[in-house]
């Protein structure tokens, strides 16, 4: 179908700043933009109708790290850089909540807390003897002891401990992206939905977009597309990961409330009422270097014995087949750290948050913004 003049009218005008994604990060950024400098045209191109590959198709958990996670994290990049990492999640759910009313994107703090068990991958003798280590150094960002040793919520069961998180919450995702939508726009932002940016160029001053509709132009442009980053940044150190979930129905579900981890942060479970919704379990392919989607139903077969065996606690009936199930994609890489930088002048980045957009995006948006305003 062709453009209408009125439709390509939009983009006619030069934007001094575009943003490709319209998931948390990209409207956290346009929205601190916006709010810090009002006279600025700003547009955000979102690919996407309403679905957000990492944004509204998470699990919905408010966290910043369980144990063996933040320990392997710590093997893998010492703790200088993991502690900023903690700390940027901390401060970014802080920010969450200081800006959306807790009803509006059904925020709740809720029991929370590690599940080990016997036989697993990543079992507790690798992390449970370095819980005070790991307190002491949380203390400087969470104000006292963060894990502690505890009886499961869900009910114990032989050769099972929990690490309890002293604080953790629930948000609904995809109320949290309407609230940023309405709140975005509300600041004179220009949303593009179903529009897709398909390459850019800099020519002397400005950066030309071309998109799958009509193309438009920019002082500054800032890639916030996470997983999907490394089509439009060469070379960047970022690729897309795809993470399972299900949604038992309500019907003989659980009889527990809360938020659980398992494997170093790759499985996670979590009540919505009475319903069970479980995900992840990345960790039984990686190692067999198998690429994306071409381990579904290994995952899905784990994620369904995991949840009948750990996690089905109110009937004894056989686990049901799940009511709702979907895929989510994050961006990962070769370190956590998020790519939150100048990829070439004029050009952003802001991706790579694996898998912890909901802790990070408010607080990085908040630092993109303040970033691309220092560059104008």
């Amino acid at each position: 179908m062709n453009w209408s003049y009125w439709e390509q009218d939009l983009f006619s005008s030069p934007y001094d700043i575009v943003i490709v994604g319209a998931g948390f990060s990209g409207l956290s950024t346009a929205y601190f933009l916006a709010r810090t400098r009002p006279e600025l045209s700003i547009a955000v191109l979102e690919e996407r109708v309403i679905q957000r590959a990492a944004s509204t198709r998470n699990a919905g958990m408010a966290c910043i790290s369980s144990i063996s996670e933040l320990i392997d994290d710590v093997e893998h990049s010492g703790w200088a850089p993991v502690l900023k990492l903690v700390e940027q999640r901390w401060r970014g759910l802080k920010l969450m909540q200081q800006l959306f009313p807790a009803e509006l994107i059904d925020f709740r703090l809720v029991p929370a807390g590690e599940l080990f068990f016997e036989g697993q991958k990543y079992g507790k003798d690798r992390y449970l003897h370095r819980i005070d280590e790991a307190n002491e150094y949380l203390k400087e960002i969470t104000g006292s002891n963060y894990f502690s040793i505890t009886e499961p919520f869900l009910g114990t069961r032989k050769g099972q401990v929990m690490v309890k998180h002293r604080e953790e919450g629930q948000i609904h995702p995809g109320r949290l992206h309407r609230a940023w939508m309405n709140r975005v726009r509300a600041n004179g932002v220009d949303i593009f939905e179903g529009v897709r940016c398909l390459s850019h160029e800099k020519k002397n001053e400005d950066i030309y977009i071309r998109t799958s509709g009509p193309s438009l132009s920019t002082k500054q442009l800032l890639v916030c597309t996470n997983g999907e980053a490394g089509e439009l940044l060469k070379g960047a150190a970022v690729h897309q990961v795809q993470n399972h979930v299900f949604v038992f129905a309500p019907k003989d579900g659980v009889d527990w409330s809360g938020n659980l981890h398992a494997e170093s942060g790759y499985i996670y479970a979590r009540n919505i009422g009475h319903r069970l919704l479980v995900g992840g379990a990345r960790h039984i392919t990686t190692d067999k270097g198998q690429e994306l989607g071409n381990n579904d139903e290994e995952v899905r077969s784990y994620l369904m014995d995991f949840a009948s065996e750990y996690l089905w606690t109110k009937s004894k009936n056989e686990l049901p087949q799940p009511e709702f199930e979907w895929t989510g994609y994050l961006g990962v890489g070769p370190q956590k750290t998020p790519l939150l930088k100048e990829w070439t002048p004029g050009v952003f980045a802001l991706c790579r948050l694996s898998g912890m957009g909901v802790a990070l995006s408010t607080y990085l948006g908040q630092k993109t913004a303040a970033k691309l305003i220092e560059n104008l």
